[in-house]
């Protein structure tokens, strides 16, 4: 009448607090299922907290199961199927911490908007220099494409909901469908957050780099963004091998095509599909940088003279690092499209103006 769970599970958010936990066993060594383990449960144990480089408002530890009692009404879904509801938790989970990451990344573009137009160097604001209104409007085109990834993401995923009946197979179905896109906003986001945060922390100099200004706990929180819900090699992986299998269900097609330079980049590349993670992770590449461009690119014809910019800035940048990810996977050289305007000034003053991202 009941399972007898042996095992340690490690960063557990909120351990010290929660009643309830999710834990996925293996049943004869190899069938992984999950089970709804209580905390008062014979066996059950939380141990110390752990003292992480950020995140410091975040209880974080590790759960001890040592012969712990689990009743066989506690089991979740059906045995060996555990890997459903562990991937299926996993795929929003991976778009949210996305949607959570730019957070942080508008607070940083605040915070050093202000200070940089306060802090004074050579008779001027230090926001009137070359170097530094670049990285505002490199910001202010960063942030247009990861924010248009992801709602253009979010409502995909609504949609696929909406559709659902309620049941459990059809509910899984609809969390599995834009699985792909949700590891990509996962993965992209949390690298662009970095970018902006350190960006920003380097507005402020060697403030940056004290406790005494908020950008240094930004820096500190934003770095675990690409290690949790899964590594961001590891979603790189499983992105790329996702995508193939789905094109081989006929789910979608890998066909080069021609609506940009990075969409024609990656068909031809994953024409070259191989299992080297190496390869993986450029295929990986090609495809978030087209989901972000084609992104950026639809939501820029909708909103105007700004968000034109901030696409075109963007798509400069995305065009060389796709061209370098081609290279990775099939040692060609290819020429990359002339630049469109980069527009540094109109986009950094719309940044500074407001002292955050650009609003539409």
């Amino acid at each position: 009448d009941h399972f007898v769970l042996n095992g340690t599970k490690m960063w557990i958010s909120n351990a010290k607090l929660a009643n309830f936990f999710l834990v996925m066993a293996k049943l004869d060594g190899e069938h992984v299922t999950a089970f709804l383990v209580e905390r008062d449960f014979p066996g059950v144990s939380i141990a110390r907290e752990e003292h992480k480089l950020g995140l410091k408002g975040s209880s974080t530890a590790r759960l001890l199961l040592e012969n712990a009692i689990v009743p066989k009404e506690n089991m979740l879904y059906e045995p060996g199927k555990g890997h459903h509801v562990a991937f299926n938790a996993l795929n929003m989970g991976r778009f949210k911490l996305g949607a959570m990451s730019i957070g942080p990344a508008r607070q940083a573009i605040g915070l050093a908007s202000a200070y940089g137009q306060d802090r004074k160097q050579f008779g001027q604001s230090i926001t009137q220099f070359g170097l530094i209104r670049q990285k505002f409007a490199d910001m202010a085109a960063h942030y247009f494409a990861i924010e248009s990834m992801l709602y253009r993401t979010g409502h995909n995923i609504d949609g696929a909901f909406a559709q659902s009946d309620g049941s459990i197979d059809a509910n899984r179905a609809a969390a599995e469908e834009f699985a792909v896109e949700c590891s990509a906003c996962k993965v992209f986001v949390t690298e662009v957050e970095s970018r902006i945060v350190d960006d920003c922390l380097q507005v402020y100099g060697g403030y940056g780099f004290t406790e005494e200004f908020p950008i240094a706990r930004l820096y500190r929180d934003a770095r675990v963004s690409r290690i949790y819900e899964g590594t961001n090699e590891i979603n790189r992986i499983f992105l790329a091998d996702r995508l193939v299998r789905r094109a081989n269900e006929g789910k979608c097609s890998l066909d080069a095509a021609s609506d940009s330079f990075i969409s024609e980049l990656a068909g031809k590349a994953f024409q070259k599909f191989g299992k080297e993670q190496e390869v993986l992770g450029a295929l990986s590449d090609l495809a978030i940088l087209n989901l972000a461009e084609q992104s950026a690119r639809l939501r820029s014809k909708k909103t105007g003279e700004l968000g034109l910019a901030a696409y075109a800035r963007f798509t400069n940048w995305a065009n060389t690092q796709a061209a370098f990810a081609y290279q990775r996977v099939t040692g060609e050289a290819v020429n990359v499209p002339a630049p469109l305007p980069n527009s540094t000034d109109d986009l950094a003053e719309a940044i500074l103006s407001r002292g955050e991202p650009l609003e539409f």
